[in-house]
């Protein structure tokens, strides 16, 4: 089997553009895909990702999108929602802990929950804060239960409960920032054991 038709000046057809064995010999029947031409010299080549980033495999097809140019000139591809992430472990605590720092791509949104297994009781508390690489950006009231807190621009600044089981639910009107950490506080030194989720929604 033959190419369709001879190739213009500069131009190589699929089979002249790939390693040996890429495609099998050229008198079979050549794969269907998307492809692309690169004006450099290769020809067609498959439009295939070549990395395994964002859940893709590194044979898939390269979708087209939108690319996002950030503050140091190279291009970010968009993000959907994040999905549930851990930001400080579940463990006793009985000083202030700190997250790692965390990317927010292209998301408005973020939802914080603080899941308390062990209170030490008394009348003490945690306080959740949400800060950047600077400043602290907001400080959430203090609870002794579960709180699920929410952050975005457009958010009604509220402090609720709703349940049972009891769940302390907050929300604030802020921007996201790019780099950000979740601090959460004790009001003593009693220990308390907890973790804390994230999760970031465009």
């Amino acid at each position: 089997m033959t190419s369709v038709r001879t190739p213009g000046v500069g131009e190589t057809i699929v089979t002249d553009a790939q390693p040996a064995g890429y495609h099998g010999t050229p008198d079979k029947v050549q794969g269907v895909g998307v492809m692309l031409w690169d004006s450099v010299g290769k020809g067609w080549i498959p439009a295939s990702s070549g990395n395994t980033k964002d859940g893709e495999s590194a044979g898939e097809a390269l979708p087209v999108q939108n690319l996002l140019l950030n503050a140091v000139g190279t291009m970010d591809r968009q993000r959907n929602n994040l999905g549930v992430q851990t930001a400080i472990a579940s463990a006793a605590y009985t000083s202030t802990q700190q997250s790692a720092q965390i990317q927010n791509w292209n998301h408005s949104r973020l939802h914080i929950n603080l899941d308390i297994s062990v209170n030490p009781g008394g009348g003490r508390t945690l306080q959740v804060a949400l800060v950047d690489t600077l400043h602290t950006v907001v400080t959430f009231v203090a609870v002794s239960v579960d709180a699920m807190i929410d952050v975005g621009p457009g958010l009604v600044t509220s402090n609720g409960q709703v349940g049972p089981p009891l769940v302390t639910s907050q929300s604030a009107c802020a921007l996201v920032p790019a780099l950000f950490y979740i601090r959460v506080g004790p009001n003593d030194a009693t220990s308390w054991t907890y973790k804390v989720t994230y999760d970031l929604l465009v």
